[in-house]
């Protein structure tokens, strides 16, 4: 029983080797390449500065909060929509190809052929492709770690642990989706559609624990804006100001 389970598992993982690999490179050669620029980045005040006037709405919607700043960068190019996104495109296209794809295609029938149900095949299938995406955020965290000490970022490896391991949730959460519609229709069209239409609208989600690095002692900026409590302060003055005089002009 245990050889037809590490069969039905390593079968997957087996076919998906190739796949995987190609995800691997990828998701490494975008950091990085996007880690290339840090260096022109560090220590700007122009761009932060040039951030700070632009309206807080876009501000959030783009996540520019403390661009200039190692969290901000790597939340603003990476982690605040790419990698979630590429992830759950993975776990999803992963599943797709050995659960739907294969029953589309004929060949599932040569393993349903054998003395196995189809709850079997279908797990071991889920779990190879819960392998593939746990292996894929492993890379992308050493490659993310090796492209941290080669441009000279610093940030709490805690964080960024802990941003791939959501962004990793993420993917597999809509994984599971995907293979859940693929036991119910088996069409790859459908599988692919509503894996990856759902997973869209959620990929900004592991944003929070890049952004927690934000909050460094001292700083009393709003999060998400980058505007201080002193400039708000003095706008709040201004404004006054600006109502008493109005008063007094009318009275």
């Amino acid at each position: 029983m245990n050889a037809w389970m590490l069969e039905l598992v390593g079968g997957p993982l087996r076919a998906m080797r190739r796949a995987t690999f190609w995800w691997c490179l990828g998701l490494s050669a975008l950091v990085a390449v996007t880690m290339s620029v840090w260096p022109a980045f560090k220590g700007s005040s122009g761009i932060s500065q040039a951030i700070d006037q632009l309206p807080s709405g876009v501000v959030q919607a783009f996540g520019l909060a403390d661009f200039g700043t190692p969290p901000g960068f790597l939340r603003a190019n990476l982690y605040d929509f790419f990698v979630p996104l590429l992830i759950v495109i993975a776990a999803v296209v992963l599943a797709n190809g050995q659960t739907a794809g294969e029953e589309a295609s004929g060949r599932m029938e040569l393993y349903l052929a054998q003395p196995i149900d189809r709850r079997s095949a279908l797990l071991g299938r889920a779990v190879a492709a819960l392998l593939a995406v746990v292996l894929i955020c492993l890379v992308l965290g050493l490659a993310q770690l090796g492209s941290n000490m080669a441009f000279g970022l610093s940030i709490d490896t805690g964080y960024l642990v802990s941003t791939i391991a959501l962004c990793g949730l993420l993917a597999v959460l809509h994984g599971s989706l995907a293979v859940a519609l693929a036991g119910i229709s088996g069409r790859p069209s459908l599988v692919l559609g509503v894996g990856i239409g759902v997973g869209s609208p959620d990929v900004s989600s592991p944003r929070c624990s890049l952004s927690a690095t934000c909050s460094r002692p001292g700083d009393t900026s709003r999060p998400g804006t980058g505007r201080s409590a002193a400039t708000r302060s003095s706008r709040q003055r201004t404004c006054g100001a600006t109502r008493r005089s109005r008063c007094r002009r009318s009275s």
